[in-house]
């Protein structure tokens, strides 16, 4: 396994084309650094953070992807527009399928709320396989 450079995007769309290159972005970074068993977790996670980011009405987003020896870090990022109200914890039923997916593919997740947008991340840990 080999670490790779971090991958960094600006979404000025937030649409499904849109998510799924950034989905398949989050693949290839992932099967480049040797882990291919991690690929798809990783790209399911980063598409539900995106669309809850798109349930929020957010208009643009920054997303940060890493992938190293010990785990696949994905952060997502976007400002909310003025009068957007902040929801980590939509109470819709989509928002409790996207929290229960993230509890059984993350080894964890949250979210940073602030005056100006949101960071919602997740990191899954690379095991070693079984001897």
């Amino acid at each position: 396994m080999s670490t790779t450079l971090p991958l960094v995007m600006v979404l000025n769309r937030l649409d499904a084309a849109a998510a799924v290159d950034v989905r398949s972005d989050v693949r290839d970074l992932v099967q480049r650094a040797g882990v291919h068993e991690m690929a798809s977790a990783a790209a399911l996670l980063t598409t539900e953070l995106i669309a809850g980011a798109f349930e929020r009405g957010s208009r643009a987003l920054i997303l940060y992807a890493e992938c190293d020896r010990r785990h696949v870090r994905v952060e997502v990022g976007d400002a909310f527009r003025s009068g957007m109200t902040p929801d980590v914890s939509a109470s819709t039923e989509t928002g409790a399928i996207r929290r229960r997916l993230l509890d059984a593919l993350s080894d964890g997740w949250g979210s940073i709320v602030s005056d100006d947008g949101e960071l919602v991340w997740f990191d899954v840990a690379i095991r070693s396989p079984a001897r």
